[in-house]
């Protein structure tokens, strides 16, 4: 393995001196994500507390300040093989995707190729959980280091440009006339739509939305990311800090009556689309699909270039002409021992598993 000459440094700092830096780059990296986005860490921070956040700056060989992450600060959960082992994550890394730090955008790529390598040297000891990276920030190499590389979940998005109407022309004809469709049938039912881009009040909107989350959620006998009371507690304040900028609530009603709500951030122009819900009272008003492209038609109205409905395979986001797209999970294990030790109990947890596997199951994968 033949690493760079020269390297960054990653140096653990104050929160009162790294929100400048912090502020300063996330304004010129524009090709970063909304996760890990100052907007998304100092909410994480105000949920977390600075005890349990840890601001990073790497700064290259003459000291300049050249990139800025923040991390949590917390234990290895069960899965891990390593649980209640010191670790370091994202902050809310179960609702973001693409989580990287904020670089200038001059800085070498060669260079900014080491930050992961700087993170090991500064959290020595300590279990690295960088989870959901773009690929290609996952494709470097870290020296004398214990990794982990796995496909992480992928997600599901396209750039767009122009208006609605060149949007629709690359839609499936069946699914661009069903989304009309149902629009129309909202209308005639004497839907009102309730949005915060025309007033409607923040907060109430965001109780209404949580509450039909956790109704659908429970309809289905599933479990959610977003409607943990940790996920929502964050995302309420995310919300809040973004109110006059990226948050977009929408809440369909008929006679005052919920039926549907999406909550999406609109992060330089591309939509965010992160929690919704519905009432299944009206579900043949196909509201899991219609409030989400009652959102994507109003930023249009303000040049939207990317839609983005996150993770999970579902039909309905290839109907929106959606298109995969991958990430990769990279674990550093703090020591030849501890990785030892985690691939130890993921071999006994597979063995678990396969043992619970019906009769044939194996027969029917490989066939």
């Amino acid at each position: 393995m033949i690493l760079p000459r020269e390297a960054l440094v990653a140096e653990i700092a104050p929160a009162a001196v790294a929100w400048s830096i912090a502020e300063r780059l996330d304004a010129v990296d524009d090709t970063a994500d909304f996760a890990g986005s100052t907007a998304w860490c100092r909410a994480a921070s105000d949920v977390l507390g600075d005890a349990n956040t840890a601001h990073v700056v790497f700064r290259d060989g003459s000291g300049t300040a050249v990139g800025w992450t923040m991390l949590e600060r917390g234990a290895a959960g069960w899965r891990s093989g390593a649980p209640g082992a010191s670790c370091v994550s994202w902050p809310f890394a179960a609702i973001g995707y693409r989580f990287r730090p904020r670089f200038l955008v001059e800085l070498a790529p060669a260079l900014r190729a080491t930050w992961i390598q700087a993170l090991r040297s500064s959290f020595r000891g300590r279990r690295l959980e960088l989870v959901r990276l773009d690929p290609e920030e996952a494709a470097v190499e870290v020296e004398h280091a214990h990794l982990d590389r796995a496909d992480g979940p992928a997600t599901w998005a396209t750039k767009v440009s122009g208006d609605a109407d060149g949007w629709y022309a690359t839609l499936d004809g069946k699914h661009r006339r069903d989304l009309k469709k149902y629009r129309r049938d909202i209308a005639a039912f004497g839907g009102e739509w309730c949005d915060t881009l025309d007033g409607a009040p923040l907060g109430e909107s965001l109780d209404v939305l949580f509450a039909l989350h956790r109704r659908r959620i429970a309809h289905k006998g599933a479990t959610s990311a977003c409607g943990t009371p940790r996920s929502e507690r964050f995302l309420r304040r995310l919300a809040e800090r973004e109110a006059a900028a990226g948050t977009r609530v929408v809440v369909v009603r008929h006679g005052g009556e919920p039926m549907g709500a999406c909550l999406s951030f609109a992060h330089r122009r591309r939509l965010k689309v992160t929690v919704s819900g519905w009432d299944q009272g009206f579900s043949r008003y196909d509201l899991g699909r219609q409030v989400i492209h009652h959102q994507i038609l109003r930023e249009f109205e303000r040049g939207l270039v990317e839609i983005d409905l996150l993770g999970g395979d579902l039909p309905y986001k290839r109907e929106f002409g959606l298109e995969r797209r991958p990430t990769v999970d990279l674990v550093v294990r703090p020591s030849a021992f501890a990785a030892l030790r985690e691939d130890l109990v993921h071999g006994a947890i597979e063995v678990v598993r396969a043992g619970r596997r019906p009769v044939g199951a194996g027969a029917k994968a490989k066939a």
